[in-house]
């Protein structure tokens, strides 16, 4: 309902005698738009009515008099005004200024984001996480409203493909003005005039004075035990030149990744030709991992990356892009376990292990992309990828106080190859053809001392273990893609062809005096599968309010393995639609519903059965199988979104049926022989996902709750015990008050809680295993007249497991900052780990057994340091 402003009230001068004919006027501080006027009476009274929103600035004036304005809410008022002379008689004018929070235009949403900073945000991701609606995760990921980004632009332009990180955990807010988040945001601006998309990209615009000139943000800072943490990034916007580097050095936790967040758009007609990259899947939240704490509080870590991304036109038609970044990272982990497996069988098996784990890990990315535009309507671009990593990894372990060792060398590399030719015609039609090379090798030499294997090897006496991985792999494909429409229906037609051929050879040795390369041949993996498929997509629009999508795909699948004794081929047809309709009443409202199948499924191919050492207690005899799971699933989501009153709703309720058949073997030792077998072709999840953001400009406060409900049914057996069902629920919710006045006083109050609940039935008997997590965080700001900002930061964590309370873990962090040089620069004092909490314990919990875990936190750390702009 419509709610009233009634205001009522005089005017007069100082010496009380009433001003006839003063302008009143009812004012929106969002526009300037004057939303009621009149005029005092010969009495200098007055009286205003209005219908709407709120607040509004109420504006007195009259000739020759200081114009007076008061900010007012919905809501009756009795105002009396006394106006002040002028001393210059002239006519008075009401300019307002104030630049919208939110805005709106189209598919985008404008957020000014220094609305909503309070000033002391030292990254980008800090500010994100202060806007209506937005999430940021401890990995980096991004989502709003519930729905993730995929893409952050500069000025328009994807700079560092797909390595959003990079920006958002390293640039300054300082640099921008406006956060756009664009709605179907269309990865190939070539199909704009034909193709649609679901996905979210944010785009940067930045402030002005930093566009057209080359700039260095830098943050220098160190301190006790030897802590340092070095970020340098230099940023180009040019008319033709767009260049971004970081470089980064640090040891005291924070992961910088050059890690690449792309992905196959869920339900887009226009998708990039990536095989290696996994569909998202329906469900992105999930119980989550234990502990829920950040990385960097119990990971220690030397994190040292360099990043040079650039885009370069080069002439009119030819446009270059390089995304190159190099890192070392060391680190270094201490963690105790005591665990219990819960057989049936058999008495249940208890042991403890301490691990003292380092590594080091040195990785190369590098992107190239070379663009050509043939004529306006037509264009090939040229991808290549090369990545390489090496790691060493060294874990010390004491497992039931035997020591033992074992050491992990790894040497991989990727090359990647795609072409992509694009034609326009005149008739708003395309046709794209792409075609894809990739290789890949994966060689690892694994080697572990001080364990007791004479149950894997029956007539050995063996406590070294030495083995040879290496894993290369071939892939090919192409597709032809037609896009047209067709009275209405916009449709994709694509078919292609995709090849590929795994390798594994595994080579070990259970003495060290042992040549391992005489003991592979028997152990090696060689399978190759070829792939034809046919798809036809088609969205139509059934009124201004329905719409309608289906995907329809047509597989055909050879799959070939290759043993001693021959080559054994498997070929078979299945069909798998995707159907939605979506129902938009008005563009504030979706509701979607979703049905996915996948029918005639190839059946289980058993593809390997050897002995393989993942661990020094894990000496796996896997059923590696092949195979498609037959699934249903539905789902129905609902989303709300007014950028106006700044009030977001989401929520998911799904349903799925999965047939799983896997099956692996742990022969370490007689206690620790464990097999498991999942069975049963009626696994089932279903779930709720929902949250809600509401944003209050009267007290500039954003109000944020997320969380999941979902359950998750299994068959499985453990050791031979016969069919038993698992139920296992996941309730995990998040709430926080985000209050942003930009004035003295600022704070973040944020509550989580998780409980994570798992009851296996047997045929005469259940076990229930439950454990709960909660989290109260309060951040404070303080802001003090001449530029010092101070801000707290204050965490409990409380683990409980089957009804017993942990000790509690309390964390506390706090920095100083003060502007200097004209605000300039700026000089920071933090702190981290004050309390000095030495160990972190939690509890794990599954249907067969129970972990207790310390991990060894970082010690207490005070930084100093500067940050500034150049």
């Amino acid at each position: 309902m419509a709610q009233l402003m009634d205001i009522a009230g005089s005017v007069r001068d100082k010496n009380n005698s009433p001003i006839a004919n003063s302008s009143i006027s009812l004012i929106s501080p969002k526009d300037s738009v004057i939303k009621a006027f009149t005029k005092t009476d010969q009495q200098g009274n007055f009286l205003l009515k209005h219908v709407g929103e709120a607040p509004l600035i109420v504006s007195v004036v009259k000739i020759g008099f200081i114009a007076e304005h008061r900010l007012l809410d919905l809501g009756s008022h009795q105002l009396n005004f006394s106006l002040q002379k002028d001393t210059v008689y002239r006519l008075e004018e009401v300019v307002i200024n104030r630049k919208r929070k939110i805005s709106v235009n189209g598919d985008t949403i404008n957020y000014n984001l220094d609305a909503f900073r309070i000033g002391n945000e030292n990254v980008l991701e800090q500010a994100l996480a202060r806007l209506p609606g937005f999430e940021v995760y401890e990995d980096g990921r991004i989502s709003v409203n519930g729905r993730p980004i995929h893409k952050i632009l500069i000025e328009g332009d994807d700079l560092v493909s797909g390595q959003y990180t990079l920006l958002s955990k390293n640039l300054s807010p300082d640099l921008i003005e406006d956060v756009q988040v664009i709605d179907n945001y269309l990865d190939d601006p070539f199909f704009k005039t034909a193709a649609r998309s679901d996905d979210l990209a944010l785009n940067l615009k930045f402030k002005d004075e930093f566009k057209s000139t080359f700039l260095t943000n830098a943050a220098l800072e160190a301190g006790t035990v030897n802590r340092y943490n070095v970020n340098v990034n230099n940023i180009l916007l040019s008319r033709r030149t767009k260049l971004y580097t970081l470089s980064s050095l640090n040891n005291i936790g924070e992961d910088i990744s050059v890690k690449r967040m792309e992905h196959t758009p869920r339900t887009s007609l226009v998708n990039s030709y990536r095989p290696e990259v996994f569909t998202e899947t329906l469900i992105d939240i999930g119980p989550g991992q234990v502990p829920r704490m950040e990385k960097r509080r119990w990971f220690d870590n030397n994190s040292n990356v360099f990043s040079l991304n650039i885009i370069q036109p080069l002439g009119s038609q030819i446009t270059t892009k390089l995304n190159s970044g190099i890192g070392y990272v060391k680190s270094r982990q201490e963690k105790s376990m005591y665990s219990e497996y819960l057989l049936t069988d058999r008495e249940n098996v208890l042991f403890g292990e301490e691990h003292f784990w380092k590594g080091k890990s040195l990785t190369f990315n590098n992107n190239f992309q070379l663009e050509y535009l043939l004529s306006p309507n037509q264009r090939i671009r040229y991808d290549l990828e090369a990545d390489l990593l090496k790691e060493t990894d060294l874990n010390e372990v004491l497992f039931n106080q035997e020591p033992l060792q074992e050491e992990m060398k790894l040497n991989s590399h990727k090359l990647i190859n795609s072409l992509n030719y694009v034609n326009r015609f005149h008739n708003g039609s395309f046709l794209s053809l792409d075609f894809y090379l990739m290789s890949s090798r994966l060689p690892q030499n694994y080697m572990v001392s001080g364990y007791d294997y004479s149950t894997v090897f029956q007539d050995l006496n063996v406590t070294d273990v030495r083995q040879e991985l290496d894993n290369p792999s071939n892939f090919y494909g192409g597709r032809a893609s037609y896009y047209f429409s067709l009275k209405g229906i916009q449709v994709v037609s694509r078919m292609g062809y995709e090849w590929t051929k795994d390798k594994l050879f595994s080579m070990f040795a259970p003495t060290e005096q042992m040549n391992v390369s005489n003991l592979g041949i028997a152990n090696d993996m060689i399978y190759s599968t070829a792939k034809k498929y046919v798809e036809l997509e088609a969205a139509k629009k059934l009124s201004n309010k329905f719409e309608f999508r289906g995907l329809m795909t047509l597989n055909n699948l050879d799959i070939q393995r290759e043993t001693l004794g021959g080559i054994n081929g498997l070929g078979d047809f299945y069909f798998n639609p995707d159907l939605r309709l979506s129902y938009t009443p008005s563009k504030r409202n979706t509701l979607t519903l979703r049905y996915r199948n996948a029918i005639s499924q190839p059946p289980i191919t058993a593809l390997y059965q050897n002995l393989i050492f993942t661990g020094y207690r894990h000496a796996n005899n896997y059923i590696d199988t092949l195979y498609f799971k037959p699934t249903e699933t539905y789902s129905l989501g609902y989303r709300f979104l007014d950028p106006y009153t700044q009030f977001s709703f989401n929520g998911s309720l799904f349903y799925a049926i999965a047939a799983n058949s896997h099956f692996s073997e742990n022969r370490v030792s007689e206690n620790l022989n464990l097999t498991t077998k999942d069975i049963g072709p009626d696994n089932r999840t279903r779930g709720i996902i929902y949250g809600i953001n509401k944003f209050f400009p009267a007290v500039s406060t954003t109000l944020k709750f997320s969380g999941s409900t979902l359950n998750f049914c299994t068959e499985n057996e453990v050791n031979g015990s016969g069919r038993r069902k698992v139920d296992n629920w996941t309730i995990d919710n998040n709430a926080s008050i985000i209050s942003t006045y930009g004035g003295v006083f600022n704070y973040i109050l944020s509550a989580q809680y998780n409980v994570n609940r798992n009851i296996a039935s047997f045929s005469n008997t259940s076990t229930q295993l439950t454990s709960s997590f909660y989290k109260i965080q309060l951040t404070t700001d303080f802001r003090f007249s001449n530029g010092v900002f101070l801000q707290t930061n204050l965490t409990r964590y409380q683990w409980v497991n089957n009804g017993s309370y942990q000790q509690p873990f309390i964390l506390f962090d706090g920095n100083v900052r003060k502007a200097v040089f004209k605000n300039k620069a700026t000089v920071t004092l933090s702190a981290r780990n004050m309390l000095g909490s030495e160990r972190l314990s939690f509890n794990q919990n599954t249907d067969y057994y129970s972990n207790s875990v310390n991990y060894q936190l970082l010690n207490r750390m005070v930084l100093f340091g500067i940050r500034f702009n150049i």
